[in-house]
């Protein structure tokens, strides 16, 4: 599990906007019909000399002055409220330490006079609680509320679609895949969409909110295949008709055909995908390398687009010097490529072009590295479970006892740690394989570090209960919880 940890205002306000690193998914959601939100317009995109509103300008529009326009104002908290809103807005588009420092107290104030405007709540909502992919269930129903907040609201519809998509993260973070969930996880999906749409048609909007609010949802969706085939072949239709200069545009593209090869492919072995789950996969894997291929030449200090053709490089099968070259130019351009680092021991897998011999010496030498940083170290704990979940193996978790593994996962999270010691939302996954791998003095040490525990990724409070018990009862020590 990839946790996005409760971060610093600097990085929060930037993540705001500017969206996160991919993620895997992490767990299968249904393929309920999404009618309500799918394409329905037949407005045609905006031409591409379509002049677009400056960003700043844009952004203080649809927070400041919407707030002037339709916000729920009271003498208590009016002045605060937007002075809130013009640093959260100026926040997003370049940090200043002393305007963070200003927004906390502002937020600090308002909640003191129990501010009753949606806008205001999601600003301090994001500030507060911004761990939307590992939500609890109080901070997935305050999410909740506030989307609800803001959808009936007469706000601008980006602000709309954000308080809809994190909100739909957050219950997918607090909830996970359960069936009861879902009605609303598709409800601000759809919802997300819908005002999305409007966003994409207007003219004025600035080409890196497009991106980074597409993408946003894109992640959401990631898991859904109905809603992946619906929503992106437009999003793909917007961005290859109007932004035809623009690295991101191009890369954006890419990530969705992939997707949508993988959804023609399934997750199946190569002996269970049809003749038109082939043709599917090929056809979109190749328009994927078509875009991926005009990002780099636009912009190739993007890491992530040489991260995501090593995707297409081992879909087509197109040879271990081809999948190098991406990697070596991902990892030129930055040394933390946590996603040309896991691409790459997932193309070492023996299910695909390596063995577990190469993918666990590949994971060790990213533990050993002086020079590649952030996640990167996490890539040999990844191979183990690369090859744990592995069904021709058929050994899931007794593959953790096995001689030698534990040792692998230890140095992995250790050099991760060293080189980010802030880190402490991995603080859950390094006590969950301590505990699969037996080591308990390990998985207590762990407890305390984890800043707070998220019980579902255990497998619920009495799952974590029965771990803490048992590790107690084999190190004769007493667990201190956070």
């Amino acid at each position: 599990m990839n946790h996005r940890h409760l971060i610093p205002l600097a990085l929060l306000c930037a993540l705001c906007i500017t969206g996160c690193k991919r993620k895997p998914a992490r767990t299968a959601e249904d393929n309920s019909p999404v009618s309500p939100g799918s394409p329905t317009s037949s407005e045609p995109w905006p031409s591409a000399g379509a002049t677009a509103a400056d960003r700043q300008e844009w952004l203080e529009r649809t927070f400041v002055k919407a707030y002037e326009e339709v916000g729920t104002h009271d003498p208590r908290w009016d002045a605060t409220a937007r002075k809130a809103l013009e640093l959260y807005s100026h926040l997003l588009v370049q940090y200043d330490s002393n305007q963070a420092s200003e927004l906390a107290t502002r937020l600090q104030q308002i909640r003191a006079e129990n501010c009753t405007d949606p806008l205001v709540l999601y600003v301090n909502l994001r500030t507060t609680d911004s761990d939307t992919e590992d939500a609890s269930a109080a901070t997935a129903e305050a999410y909740r509320r506030v989307a609800d907040g803001m959808m009936s609201s007469g706000y601008p519809a980006i602000r709309k679609f954000y308080a809809a998509v994190r909100a739909a993260d957050a219950w997918h973070g607090a909830h996970g895949g359960q069936s009861d969930a879902m009605p609303m996880l598709g409800r601000f999906r759809r919802g997300a969409f819908a005002q999305l749409e409007i966003v994409l048609h207007d003219p004025e909007t600035p080409f890196m909110e497009a991106y980074l609010a597409a993408d946003a949802l894109q992640q959401v969706i990631s898991a859904n295949t109905k809603e992946k085939d619906d929503l992106l072949p437009p999003l793909i239709d917007y961005f290859q008709t109007r932004w035809l200069q623009e690295g991101l545009a191009w890369n954006f593209c890419g990530h969705a055909y992939v997707q949508l090869a993988w959804n023609r492919r399934g997750s199946g072995y190569a002996n269970q995908v049809t003749e038109a789950g082939w043709s599917g996969f090929a056809t979109n894997l190749t328009e994927a390398g078509r875009c991926l291929e005009r990002s780099w030449q636009l912009d190739p200090k993007n890491s992530d687009t040489a991260a995501t053709m090593m995707t297409v490089v081992l879909g087509q099968g197109q040879g271990r010097d081809r999948m190098e070259l991406w990697f070596h130019r991902a990892m030129e351009v930055d040394a933390a490529c946590y996603e040309a680092a896991r691409t790459k021991v997932w193309y070492l897998q023996p299910k695909w072009y390596g063995s577990a011999e190469e993918a666990i010496a590949f994971g060790r030498e990213c533990v050993a590295s002086k020079v590649w940083k952030g996640r990167v170290p996490l890539v040999l704990w990844q191979a183990h479970m690369m090859l744990a979940n592995d069904k021709a193996s058929g050994l899931k978790d007794a593959y953790w006892k096995q001689p030698g593994v534990w040792p692998d996962v230890r140095d992995s999270f250790e050099r991760y740690f060293e080189l980010n010691p802030d880190g402490r939302g991995w603080r859950h996954d390094y006590a969950l394989y301590a505990y699969k791998c037996g080591q308990y003095d390990k998985f207590l040490d762990q407890l305390p570090q984890m800043g707070w525990v998220n019980y579902p990724f255990f497998g619920g409070p009495q799952a974590f209960a029965s771990m803490v018990a048992e590790a107690e009862q084999q190190t004769g020590r007493k667990a201190r919880l956070p």
